[in-house]
């Protein structure tokens, strides 16, 4: 998967992912009040379809955050990106 804020040069990745595996970015080195491209660079993939926007936000003070549960994966197992962290991610 890449990953690109919208009007900058740097491309970010992370790599290859077999099923079941996960890979991860740190979120760390993404903007605040920032838009970014993701896809998949398999080829062929972004073409059909396999890509998405993501909108990085301020953070917001936690006395008024909502409040969610960590995402799951759909086989019940906990997801292994940690807070602070994108995960992508193939289940066969």
């Amino acid at each position: 998967m890449k990953i690109q804020r919208r009007g900058a040069h740097e491309v970010l990745a992370i790599g290859v992912t077999e099923p079941s595996d996960f890979g991860s970015v740190d979120i760390d080195r993404l903007k605040a009040d920032s838009k970014y491209d993701l896809w998949c660079s398999l080829e062929g993939h972004r073409k059909a379809g396999m890509e998405a926007t993501l909108k990085v936000k301020k953070k917001q003070d936690k006395k008024y955050a909502p409040s969610r549960a960590p995402p799951r994966h759909p086989r019940g197992r906990d997801n292994p990106g940690r807070a602070g962290s994108i995960t992508t991610s193939i289940w066969s």
